[in-house]
């Protein structure tokens, strides 16, 4: 189901998720951009004066929601590189296999089964 966002330049906002995954019914998705390395050069007296960072984001991602299937995220390994449906290049970042760092998966007695990802991309690391 979707959702209209009514309002004065509402065409400007995104409500909700963006994109479905399969395997699961997306409850969250985060994706988290920052430097793989930030080393900072100090002077004679201990204050920065140069910092070394990639020109690239890495990612770290997270998707939680209930299953609803045996594909696509529920079929990921830690051999193989991830496709992920959401947005993982909003700053930029389009370098790098995504790959699956964990997963825990919960039930409990009034909820549907659910599972929870990590995953995280440098830029210029591939499988290839």
């Amino acid at each position: 189901m979707s959702a209209s966002v009514i309002g004065v330049s509402a065409s400007n906002y995104q409500y909700g998720i963006e994109s479905d995954e399969t395997g699961i019914n997306v409850a969250s998705f985060s994706c988290r951009y920052y430097p793989e390395f930030d080393d900072k050069l100090p002077n004679k007296d201990g204050q920065t004066i140069i910092r070394a960072r990639p020109d690239k984001f890495s990612r770290e991602i997270s998707v939680s929601g209930e299953i609803n299937g045996a594909t696509g995220l529920m079929a990921l390994v830690l051999t193989t590189a991830a496709t992920i449906a959401n947005d993982t290049g909003t700053f930029g970042t389009s370098g790098g296999d995504i790959w699956l760092d964990e997963a825990t998966e919960s039930q409990e007695r009034n909820g549907f089964r659910s599972a929870d990802f990590s995953l995280s991309s440098d830029p210029e690391m591939s499988h290839s």
